[in-house]
């Protein structure tokens, strides 16, 4: 409550806004003509952001990371909520009101947050009825589980070395998927819904808490609004260009990665 106290962003709600509406008009049948996974990338890049500045915040006041108490805020939040969405879907579909009663690996994997990998392998009919999209906070869940330790080194470093870790994942992770597409043959779903392939879209937002943090600069009358109206209008029209080209290989690869770079601009713009 204390982090949030000091570190709410308005602007940000309107981002996450326009990201649940892109999410909700695809999931109502507009996913051909609405994007809705551009909705699940800008949710990914704003949790990186946020977290990191989070915990960025956390060390600078204390001098540490308290682990145990991160883990249990998000314990806390995401665990009884799940499990009772999991429950109503499972009840309402052996009942017969929902179709697609899905398997009980497929509970499990939920339950234990990696549903984005068993629908990957087993299909997603294995998902009880209305949970595929779980696969997304199951990428989430797995970030927040290893991340802190990784920000804990980072935040001792020089700024540098965080910058140079951080765009190494990036990078990284778009030579895996390439390798795992292009060169393996990995479907299109499981490099759309892996952690391992799109663990990228929140590292983005983790760079930018570490390289351009707005939070980190006084706010100042001459920051050339006119150069940031610039490179805004640069970040949507590269998100407009990610989303015209329907290149199988490029959406599977490079258009992670794109996205990633434009909403780092739009993230720092709107917290400015």
């Amino acid at each position: 409550m204390e982090a949030r106290g000091r570190g709410t962003i308005p602007s940000l709600d309107g981002i996450r806004a326009v990201a649940i509406g892109l999410v909700f008009a695809a999931h109502l049948g507009l996913d051909h003509i609405v994007p809705g996974g551009l909705g699940v990338t800008v949710f990914f890049a704003l949790s990186g952001y946020l977290i990191t500045t989070l915990l960025r915040d956390e060390y600078a006041r204390t001098g540490g990371i308290d682990f145990r108490l991160f883990y249990l805020r998000r314990v806390i939040r995401l665990f009884p909520p799940l499990y009772l969405v999991v429950a109503f879907s499972v009840i309402t579909s052996r009942a017969g009101f929902l179709e697609g009663t899905g398997t009980v690996g497929g509970v499990i994997s939920i339950l234990l947050y990696y549903p984005n990998y068993y629908a990957a392998m087993f299909g997603p009919e294995t998902m009880p009825a209305g949970l595929g999209p779980l696969w997304s906070l199951a990428i989430e869940e797995h970030f927040y589980l290893f991340f802190p330790p990784l920000a804990l080194i980072l935040v001792t470093r020089p700024r540098s070395t965080a910058i140079r870790v951080l765009a190494g994942l990036c990078a990284a992770a778009l030579v895996w998927r390439l390798v795992l597409y292009v060169g393996i043959g990995v479907s299109e779903n499981y490099i759309y819904s892996a952690t391992d392939t799109r663990i990228d879209s929140l590292a983005f937002g983790c760079l930018l808490a570490f390289a351009w943090n707005p939070r980190d600069r006084a706010p100042s009358a001459d920051q050339h609004p006119a150069r940031m109206h610039l490179w805004v209008i640069g970040a949507l029209a590269l998100l407009l260009f990610t989303l015209v080209i329907r290149d199988d290989v490029f959406r599977s690869t490079l258009r992670y990665s794109l996205q990633g770079m434009a909403l780092m601009v739009l993230i720092y713009w709107s917290v400015t």
